[in-house]
């Protein structure tokens, strides 16, 4: 039946005024916003957000064009209901000509049952019947899973999904059984109206399966952000509806981690999960373009923009001494890409055979800089697939880590 969406578009005399009176909204509701050049992004909530696009007409008095799309699956009805509620708020600010349309019929009936009923639940089972199809006995699937982050562990049988990992057997007894409802409650992160206890239950878990490295908070501001609002988000979510199962040992877990003393309720049920909760407590295949190189998930991932030589991507554990993995790519405009290192540099050359390509690696020491420095080591890896050529440096102070390099290096892949 094809993905639900809502469209709205309308003229505005400027875009400038118009973004200050969308940040003044956003301000008040809690919301995130970005603003680029051409458009800007609400965010509602994880996955969840309204996109809009800005083009200036010809002539001496003219106005701006302004388009706005939102496809409302899989983040679920109950986003969809804010998103067109927004919308049709976003009328008052100055919007000339405004119209809004929803796929659905909500926005002539707001009959938000019907819109569960007769829209998000077909399309669910339309895209879980899928899934499973696809996933072949003894493979693992994605959901509503986005294609250019990592991937999860390798599990077979299973579907990965933003909010958990479900057995394909699970799954099937569920769509063959009249399970439709629960699998709602688990696979859509919105799936009532309003921000209630199973909202805000349900973001957090996205945050703990997908997010949540469940390393210390004071690691990084990364980790101390977010687990201090995964924290925040249970114990609201319990406090609005005690009864509602939750994660409760993967809260005590991240109380202990945030130095925090535990306030949930002591009554409130643990949620059953049919596999452990978090997917960077594993390795995840982590992505830089097509290449793909198995990783511990525990690993932060960032773009680095050092200038031509050192742009890219960095994954790293900041408090530990593990390994620092630098990625960059050259495109190459003569056919072809080329390798460039010179191997007779490197010491326990090696080399990978890859869908499309070839790679070769080898390592060396660093010498100091300075005097009190460390003597550090580096693996230099090449991959040559079609007109791309990815590089790839490891940067390691004990020797005993190039084993583990080496065997992840033997892992990368091309993604199909």
């Amino acid at each position: 039946m094809g993905n639900i969406d809502i469209t709205g578009t309308g003229k505005i005399r400027n875009k400038d005024s118009l973004v200050k009176s969308v940040q003044r909204l956003a301000k008040q509701r809690n919301l995130r916003l970005g603003v680029w050049e051409e458009g800007m992004r609400i965010v509602l909530c994880p996955r969840g957000y309204l996109d809009f696009a800005w083009t200036k007409e010809k002539g001496l008095f003219a106005q701006w064009n302004l388009r706005c799309g939102c496809d409302t699956t899989p983040a679920g009805p109950g986003f969809h209901k804010a998103a067109l509620e927004l919308l049709e708020e976003l009328g008052g600010l100055g919007i000339k000509e405004w119209k809004v349309q929803d796929r659905s019929d909500y926005q002539q009936d707001r009959d938000f049952e019907a819109l569960r009923r007769e829209w998000f639940l077909p399309w669910l089972e339309e895209q879980v019947s899928q899934v499973l199809a696809e996933t072949q006995p003894g493979e693992m699937g994605y959901l509503f899973w986005e294609t250019d982050q990592y991937r999860p562990e390798m599990v077979p049988d299973t579907i990965v999904t933003p909010l958990g990992r479900f057995p394909v057997a699970w799954l099937k007894e569920k769509l063959e059984n009249g399970g439709l409802e629960e699998l709602a409650q688990r696979l859509f992160l919105w799936d009532e109206p309003g921000m209630n206890a199973m909202y805000l239950r349900n973001r957090a878990l996205k945050q703990l399966w997908e997010d949540c490295c469940f390393a210390p908070s004071d690691r990084s501001y990364q980790d101390r952000q977010g687990n201090a609002d995964i924290l925040d988000t249970l114990e609201r979510s319990a406090s609005m509806d005690p009864s509602l199962p939750q994660p409760v040992a993967e809260y005590r877990e991240l109380c202990i981690l945030d130095d925090r003393e535990p306030n949930l309720p002591e009554d409130v049920p643990e949620l059953e999960e049919l596999c452990p909760i978090g997917y960077r407590k594993g390795e995840v295949l982590q992505p830089y373009d097509k290449l793909v190189v198995p990783l511990p998930g525990l690993y932060h991932y960032e773009w680095s923009n050092g200038g031509m030589d050192s742009a890219g991507a960095i994954c790293r554990d900041e408090e530990s001494e593990s390994p620092i993995w630098h990625f960059t790519a050259l495109r190459s405009r003569m056919g072809s890409a080329q390798f460039g290192l010179d191997m007779a540099q490197l010491q326990d050359v090696r080399t990978k055979q890859l869908e499309g390509g070839q790679a070769h690696w080898g390592w060396k020491e660093m010498p100091p800089r300075k005097k009190d420095d460390d003597l550090l080591y580096r693996v230099s890896c090449e991959a040559a697939v079609g007109d791309t050529l990815f590089v790839i440096t490891i940067t390691y102070l004990h020797p005993e880590h190039r084993e583990d390099i080496y065997e992840r290096l033997n892992r990368m892949a091309i993604l199909k």
